[in-house]
Formats: C-alpha cells, sequence, structure tokens
C-alpha cells in the first residue's frame, strides 16, 4: 500500500474537516508536542481499500518516524471515515502510559 508522506501534524485526506478545525487541531498537536514532547498526528482518508486498519497505521507511523529518536513517544491516530473505522497506535515509549486496553476504552 502506498501511503503520502504526512507534512502535518493533521492529515485530512478525506476532506471532511473544515478549514479552521484542521489548523485548531494542528495547532493542538504541535501545542501538545512543545509541552509534553511527545508527537501526535492523526490521519484521515475515506477508505482501508481492503486492508487492516492498524497495518496502514503502523506503516504511516514507521514511514513517518511519529515520536522523537530515542524517546519512541508518538501516539498516531487513524481513521477511516467513511467506514467509520478508527485505531490509535502509539510508540514503545507511550506503552505504560497508553496500553492497549486505555486506547480501546478510548475508542468505544
Amino acid at each position: 500500500m502506498k501511503l503520502p508522506k504526512l507534512t502535518q501534524y493533521v492529515e485530512d485526506f478525506s476532506n471532511v474537516l473544515t478549514p479552521a478545525d484542521l489548523e485548531s487541531l494542528r495547532q493542538t498537536a504541535r501545542d501538545y508536542e512543545t509541552k509534553t514532547t511527545t508527537q501526535m498526528a492523526v490521519v484521515l482518508f475515506p477508505t482501508r481499500n481492503g486492508n487492516e486498519l492498524f497495518d496502514i497505521g503502523m506503516k504511516i507511523f514507521k514511514d513517518n518516524g511519529i515520536g522523537q529518536k530515542g524517546k519512541n513517544n508518538g501516539i498516531l491516530l487513524v481513521i477511516a471515515t467513511d467506514e467509520k473505522k478508527i485505531r490509535i497506535i502509539t510508540g514503545y515509549g507511550l506503552e505504560g502510559d497508553i496500553p492497549d486496553v486505555l486506547a480501546s476504552d478510548m475508542i468505544e
């Protein structure tokens, strides 16, 4: 699967967010990284095209190096908007703070 390189903290390939909402989310992510050093990214796209959301998320996470080197403190929210599917991917440095069970509870 070929995915575009991320250029912003929040990428809306589904075009569901207003420009104001998109910029507000991007600013929130920038501010969060400044305060905590944790990099947070959000990617919205229409469909998974038959792929598992976890696999898509891991590819985006690794290809874009989300999180700081040595800290592995990235978090990625991937959303297939047309399918209403969502997944949270965390770097190893955040697994103590956001274990899989908590990420699942947040989605629910």
